[in-house]
């Protein structure tokens, strides 16, 4: 139940008293003449929440030195200076979001040897003042240290490794990589370039195209400059392409081109039962284990379902989650696993996905009908409230649209089961109360617990059911979607997902719905052959030179595709590599 500001003799509770104001700051603090004027600055501050605790204060100078030199490089040194007094005279240094902050704002021709001199500062400070090194240098800071260090007019190869070396294991990401590959393209250094690739590979990051782009340049660059051996260079894409295979379905055009200078190649059309036009092959279809099923099962279970037992939802906004609620909700999630687990089904419906398909077009109509059944007349309500969808969505989804869809995919074979969040059958009109009961008596009917999104309760009746499939056309790209294992669901996704489109026939005023299984094989860079007739099979869109997985952007002209972070599962084109002997 929801607070009430007011105490049980009705009486407003009295304000919390205010925190008491930070003292004036020592004008001792620092010996530098510009931070002396911030001291003066942050002890004048009349409001308590504009003065500085002495660490806070630290941070904030470094940070206004930093912006200081941005506009003028010349007062580089005054930060550098403070950056030493900092660990000299108060055994501090910048918080790691401070530091990653002002060495990107050094990323600047005029700032960047001053950036490489606050790397070395804060790298030779790391055994001398360990606890504040910690808090000092994070995998952002690497990473923009790694751009200083590429751009140094001068590269020190061996600063790479120690800002490496100097990350905890479990703090490497995949963009601390990029500017290492950038610099061993532009220097044409195979050697090295494998060196930070397979350490990469290592750590278990999942590389990204414009990665493999700057890795393939690499290559074609020490190819051209005689460095490697044309069958060196050819090793060495096998390597790449046998690391995509694992984790990186569909290349962008360059990275297409690359692979068919470097190997040779092409561009072969591929039939709707897999099989390529050129050396006849027959194309995979990568599905999961059970081992692979069960660890993503696991991964919904921790990462998703757990952390909502004690979180807030937005459908129970008022909810105060005590012990007992936790236990309640654990209850609610393995009865929806037994009603499950008894069911008779090998595709599962996202009830909502296809309830609100097209509700742009018949919101208002929906909105109006739901004020009139409160007693409220829709033309006092404001236009913005009738007409703008919000979120979540204040109307029920269209309990005949998935009925459409329950007896489409009936049509194609397919015993269906509907997951649908509890609230949509809390209050049903009588329209979707009538199908809600139909659905009830054919047990194909499966309530999402209130507390829990939905998406996470069709993708466990999914997973858990061998050989089943999903209908939605979900991009399955949401970032609870993205703590999955990446390279187990991307592949689970290309095999059990089947979309839909809905066509209206003006002259019936009839809408009719068409869905699309799976393909008969993976769109996923794939491996064919044995021994001398070993070669790839490497999908690739044409007009999209590099995937920017980063922004869901892409560099191209025209692009016919929408492209998501993960690579999707579309492609225009495919090359095979085989070379008929």
């Amino acid at each position: 139940m929801s607070r009430s500001p007011y105490r049980d003799d009705g009486a407003r509770p009295a304000k919390r008293p205010r925190p008491d104001a930070p003292p004036d700051l020592s004008a001792d603090l620092s010996s530098i003449p510009e931070v002396k004027l911030l001291i003066v600055e942050n002890n004048a501050q009349v409001r308590p929440k504009h003065r500085r605790h002495q660490r806070d204060f630290l941070n904030h100078a470094f940070d206004a030195l930093g912006a200081a030199a941005k506009q003028d490089p010349s007062r580089a040194e005054v930060a550098l200076s403070f950056l030493a007094e900092m660990a000299t005279k108060h055994q501090e240094l910048p918080r790691s979001s401070i530091m990653s902050k002002v060495l990107y704002m050094w990323c600047t021709p005029d700032l960047v040897e001053s950036g490489i001199r606050a790397v070395e500062s804060l790298l030779w400070n790391r055994a001398k003042l360990p606890e504040a090194f910690l808090g000092a240098f994070d995998e952002r800071v690497a990473a923009v240290a790694l751009r200083l260090a590429v751009q140094s007019s001068v590269v020190d190869v061996a600063l790479f490794r120690r800002i490496l070396d100097a990350l905890p294991e479990s703090a490497f990401k995949r963009r601390v990589f990029n500017p290492l590959f950038v610099y061993c393209h532009n220097a044409a250094d195979v050697s090295l370039c494998f060196e930070f690739f397979d350490m990469a590979r290592t750590k278990g990051l999942e590389m990204w195209d414009n990665d493999y782009k700057e890795v393939l340049c690499t290559i074609a660059a020490a190819r051209e400059k005689a460095a490697v051996t044309a069958a060196e260079a050819a090793e060495r894409t096998n390597l790449v392409l046998d690391e995509m295979s694992r984790n990186h379905p569909v290349l962008g055009a360059a990275n297409a081109q690359l692979v068919r200078e470097l190997l040779g190649g092409t561009v072969s059309p591929v039939s709707d039962e897999g099989v390529c036009s050129h050396c006849g092959a027959q194309l995979q279809s990568f599905d999961l284990s059970p081992e692979d099923r069960a660890a993503l099962v696991h991964d919904l279970v921790e990462k998703l379902v757990k952390p909502r037992l004690q979180g807030f939802s937005r459908y129970e906004p008022d909810t105060e989650v005590s012990e007992d609620i936790i236990g309640q909700r654990w209850r609610e999630f393995e009865e929806f696993k037994a009603a499950a687990e008894t069911m008779s089904y090998d595709t599962v419906i996202d009830g909502a996905n296809v309830g609100y398909y097209g509700l742009s077009s018949w919101y208002a109509e929906a909105k109006d009908s739901l004020l009139r059944s409160r007693g409220v007349d829709p033309s006092s309500v404001p236009s913005s409230e009738r007409f703008n969808v919000p979120f979540p969505v204040d109307v029920a989804p269209k309990f005949s649209l998935i009925e459409d869809m329950r007896i489409a995919a009936e049509r194609n074979g397919k015993k269906t089961v509907i997951v649908l969040h509890n609230r949509h059958l809390a209050q049903p009109t009588p329209e979707n109360a009538t199908y809600a009961q139909r659905w009830r008596d054919m047990s194909a009917l499966l309530p999402s617990p209130p507390f829990l999104n939905d998406d996470y309760c069709w993708l466990y009746a999914v997973l858990t059911r061998q050989d089943s499939c999903i209908i939605s056309n979900d991009q399955m790209r949401d970032h609870y979607f993205r703590v999955l294992q990446p390279r187990f669901f991307l592949r689970w996704r290309q095999r059990h997902r089947i979309t839909y489109k809905a066509f209206y026939n003006r002259t019936a005023r009839a809408t009719s719905l068409r869905i699309y299984l799976p393909r008969a094989y993976s769109v996923w860079v794939q491996a064919c052959g044995a021994a001398s007739q070993y070669h790839w099979h490497v999908p690739y869109i044409s007009d999209i030179d590099v995937i920017h997985q980063a922004t869901n952007q892409t560099i191209s002209t025209n692009a016919s595709i929408d492209l998501g972070k993960d690579g999707d599962d579309e492609c225009t084109d495919w090359i095979c590599t085989w070379r008929n002997s």
